[in-house]
């Protein structure tokens, strides 16, 4: 984990939730997509290895 996401991680932990709640929420379902795209790619590359 970079510095930044660290610094982001230690001032959300001491702010009022509300605050960064939508800030964490954006970046959870970031991540999510990400390995969404992630394992779509990576079944169908194993699709097209198989013909």
């Amino acid at each position: 984990m970079n510095s930044f996401a660290r610094e982001i991680l230690a001032a959300a932990r001491q702010a009022p939730a509300i605050y960064f709640a939508p800030l964490l929420g954006a970046i959870q379902e970031v991540k999510a997509e990400w390995q969404r795209q992630v394992r779509s790619n990576e079944a169908s590359s194993s699709l097209e290895k198989k013909r």
